[in-house]
């Protein structure tokens, strides 16, 4: 559906669209009005707004403007008011959100026109308009006894342009949105658009432009099917080292993120070396803390352990949050498979030729690194984990730029993947937000956020991206400055209404581009995509919390907005 204004040639269509509302239940309205006189007036004013459907055909139509057609008595005084009037959704959509929609768009659009308030009555008898008015914040100051029946009058205070620094006490929020429990096949644009405008809805908020929608990464892929079973990756695996020896190296620790690759890898080969770095994983899982190293007499960085000499030395080291011993688990997932496993540590990626030139890099952000290091050094054949179901294998999900990076556990014997072609997900979503609400609203897919815990020293980005899609207003960084700054720097004499004046028109005025500038120091300009992608996963967690998409408002704004 569209919003906008009526267009001239409408006239006929819209009063159709009015009787066919007359023997709604409680509707004040009768054969005589609302008349083509009204019509042609209010689109006189350019105050006329229609809906239309997916078939360009009429389904609602209101009044929004100067229109003088309420008495203000009883009203609260107001320097620059809107009324809205004749408001109808056609019977053929009732029921179905359009109203509610449509009412938020209208509050947008008096917000845009710089009207300070919008004024409406309503008979007594419609209380599904009334929960409705109630619902994105009206409040009720009045009844009156007109045309033969009795009204509310239902007022809603807006913030003008010229009030909103003064009034505005609220900038960036961020919502979890519920979401239904997504299948393979599920229609994931038309689900999250949904989502986000029932929300809005129940909750009485309003959609702006540069507003971010963001739907996890798992639910994509989800609706994708994008799996594969462990049989299906020691097919690939088998396929590519085919009865060698395989180093596989540089893991993380994660029951969730790898456990199921390696129990895969094990089906495709006879005999695996395990070389795990330490003291940490390449995301901080600890097995081994650096004060214990040092106590030890070890350099991480130099030395290569046994699984005995580590040992020896350090005894059962279990995570910190999980209690997993990981090599002992990784030693048990190996050998479960019918694989031989052995187990060393080191950093040096070049260590494992020691034990074979046949090597799966298993790393994340530094797999260019290890698999150039390798090549350099001699090894025969190197693959990454980007490398295992980049094509699909006996009819398995694959991702071509990521392969099993980005994985999870789905089942004791399968992964979901990173999702793939995310592209065009994250159009639709826009697309349809845009049909529904006439408003821009930037999109992205997130995984994990990328963010470090400051107990347990884990770094949370185990995918290979923050973001694998987004719409084009996400791109770049932040260019802010820092208030703070300002305030003991360059406007340290300044107190009270003037201090908030000269940080305002700072900001108004700020360079295009702040990088080296002294005013910009300590704002962090990372990737936008890397901050909201951290913002949504600590919003929606990864448990049982039901949001799978998250709603940003007012991110983009600042003080001066």
């Amino acid at each position: 559906m569209t919003f906008e204004r009526a267009r001239a040639g409408e006239e006929e269509a819209i009063l159709r669209l009015y009787r066919s509302c007359v023997a709604s239940p409680f509707c004040t309205w009768d054969n005589e009005y609302p008349a083509m006189e009204n019509i042609r007036a209010d689109m006189a004013q350019s105050a006329l707004y229609v809906v239309r459907g997916d078939a360009g055909e009429i389904v609602a139509a209101a009044s929004l403007g100067a229109l003088n057609d309420i008495d203000p008595q009883g009203f609260p005084p107001l320097a620059r008011p809107c009324e809205l009037a004749r408001l109808c959704v056609s019977p053929i959509v009732q029921g179905q959100g359009v109203g509610g929609q449509f009412l938020r768009f209208l509050l947008c659009e008096a917000e845009r026109q710089n009207f300070d308030g919008v004024r409406l009555t309503v008979s007594v008898g419609q209380k599904i308009a009334q929960r409705l008015y109630q619902r994105v914040g009206f409040a009720e100051c009045g009844k009156r006894f007109c045309y033969g029946n009795w009204f509310y009058l239902y007022h809603l205070k807006l913030a003008t342009e010229r009030g909103r620094q003064m009034e505005r006490m609220v900038g960036t929020t961020v919502r979890g949105i519920r979401a239904p429990i997504i299948r393979q096949g599920d229609d994931i644009a038309w689900i999250v658009a949904n989502s986000v405008l029932e929300a809005a809805e129940a909750e009485g908020f309003a959609l702006r432009d540069r507003d971010v929608v963001a739907v996890t990464e798992a639910v994509v892929a989800r609706a994708q099917g994008n799996y594969a079973t462990t049989d299906q990756i020691g097919a690939d695996v088998r396929a590519k080292f085919g009865e060698q020896t395989i180093g596989v190296i540089f893991p993380i620790l994660s029951r969730n993120r790898f456990a199921m690759c390696l129990k895969g890898i094990a089906k495709g080969a006879k005999k695996i070396v395990l070389m795990l770095s330490y003291p940490s994983d390449e995301v901080g899982n600890h097995m081994v803390t650096l004060d214990a190293l040092d106590e030890a007499g070890i350099d991480p960085y130099t030395t290569v352990l046994t699984e005995a000499e580590f040992r020896a030395l350090f005894g059962t080291c279990k995570h910190t949050f999980t209690g997993v011993d990981y090599m002992s688990y990784y030693r048990e997932l190996i050998e479960s498979a019918g694989c031989e496993a052995e187990i060393v540590l080191a950093n040096d990626c070049r260590a494992i030729l020691r034990y074979t030139p046949y090597v799966l890099a298993c790393d994340i952000h530094t797999r260019a690194r290890t698999k150039r290091l390798l090549r350099a050094a001699g090894a025969s054949l190197v693959y990454g984990l980007d490398d295992i179901l980049s094509a699909s294998v006996e009819g398995s999900g694959y991702n071509e730029h990521y392969g099993l990076l980005g994985s999870n556990k789905a089942t004791e014997e399968s992964v979901k993947l990173f999702p793939r072609n995310c592209k065009p997900v994250v159009e639709a979503i826009q697309a349809l937000l845009l049909e529904k609400t006439g408003r821009h609203i930037e999109v992205m897919i997130y995984g994990d956020g990328a963010f470090k815990d400051p107990v347990g020293k884990i770094w949370e980005l185990a995918d290979p991206v923050v973001s694998p899609a987004y719409t084009p207003g996400l791109e770049g960084r932040p260019n802010e400055v820092k208030i703070k700054y300002l305030a003991d720097n360059d406007f340290a004499g300044l107190t009270g209404a003037a201090l908030r004046d000269a940080i305002n028109d700072a900001i108004r005025h700020k360079e295009s581009d702040l990088v080296g500038n002294m005013a910009a120091q300590g704002t962090t300009p990372r990737r936008l995509t890397d901050l909201l992608g951290s913002l949504c996963d600590l919003t929606s967690g990864s448990g049982d919390k039901g949001t799978p998409i998250v709603l940003v408002q007012g991110y983009f704004d600042n003080y001066a907005s």
